[in-house]
């Protein structure tokens, strides 16, 4: 492990202790588990970032490329720090800012390949974090950075489409962990556009994400 992605933990683990010292709050006293866990994982047990050594079967089902940048990649990453142990893990899946300024951002080009990217893998970990027993003990949770507008976007009147940012409805969907199989909580109205059903009580900015 690097020593700037050491100070990096260590930074963290600090702040951590202040907020405990300061608010002593049970949320606060285990937020330190998950870095302190992932680092002893990665940097003590290196072989479980090396994905090369898992069958064919499990490579064909998440669609993985050992040794390649991938989402893919990462979910069978995830299942393999999950079953070590790991609290909390964390994927990124970056390009949908799908304004339509260009082709990678066009909702006919861009987005499809962004869906295509992790449709498969995505699902390839619920099912074998639930074939390996492990579903039962992890919730997956899976969302965007904020809502879209049923609405296009020419931004640049060159031809592409996008969709607009919306504040309002927001939809995240979550597995495992004994959650409830098939429920769904809240509605919008006919188009996508407002909440018109159970509204999230959250408040991350002003006005709130969540209205």
């Amino acid at each position: 492990m690097g020593a700037w992605r050491r100070k990096t933990y260590d930074t963290i683990e600090e702040l951590n202790r202040l907020e405990l010292e300061r608010w002593a709050t049970r949320k606060i006293s285990t937020a330190h588990f998950p870095i302190r866990d992932g680092v002893s994982n990665a940097g003590e047990r290196p072989g479980v970032m090396d994905i090369s050594k898992e069958p064919a079967a499990i490579h064909e089902m998440y669609g993985t490329q050992p040794g390649k940048s991938a989402f893919a990649n990462n979910c069978l990453l995830a299942r393999r720090l999950v079953e070590r142990g790991v609290r909390f893990v964390q994927l990124y899946h970056w390009g949908w800012d799908s304004h339509g300024d260009m082709k990678d951002n066009d909702i006919r080009y861009g987005m499809v390949d962004r869906c295509r990217e992790v449709d498969q893998p995505s699902a390839a970990l619920i099912m074998d974090l639930k074939q390996r027993g492990l579903l039962e003990d992890t919730l997956v949770i899976w969302g965007g950075e904020f809502g879209r507008t049923p609405m296009n976007e020419n931004r640049n009147r060159d031809g592409f489409l996008g969709v607009i940012i919306i504040r309002m409805p927001f939809s995240v969907w979550m597995a495992g962990a004994a959650w409830r199989h098939g429920m769904t909580y809240g509605a919008t109205d006919d188009i996508g556009y407002r909440v018109r059903k159970t509204r999230c009580p959250c408040m991350i900015s002003t006005p709130p994400f969540c209205t």
